[in-house]
């Protein structure tokens, strides 16, 4: 059985690797996802929220159908010292308010 209903995240910091194509994901203020390889179906981001591909300090891809940033919500990209390596951000559609 596959888990199709809504994925809210409500502050806290979350790590999740999966598969989540059959869920929008929301997060709310000040809560973090952190993902290293994650695939969604969308991600919508509110006020302070923060995508965060590959964790800190680790390099990784999250990928996603489309991605929707509110106003002061964030993609964290680590830039590595070569300055040719980055995290990695695929969508399909992409929107910033």
């Amino acid at each position: 059985m596959l888990y199709t209903g809504p994925t809210d995240i409500w502050a806290g910091v979350v790590n999740f690797d999966g598969t989540m194509k059959n869920s929008v994901v929301w997060l709310n203020r000040f809560a973090e996802l952190n993902s290293d390889g994650g695939e969604f179906k969308a991600l919508k981001l509110d006020y302070d929220s923060r995508l965060r591909p590959g964790r800190a300090d680790n390099m990784g891809t999250v990928s996603a159908d489309s991605i929707g940033l509110g106003f002061g919500s964030r993609i964290v990209f680590d830039i590595y010292n070569d300055g040719l390596k980055a995290d990695l951000i695929k969508s399909g559609k992409l929107s910033i308010e």
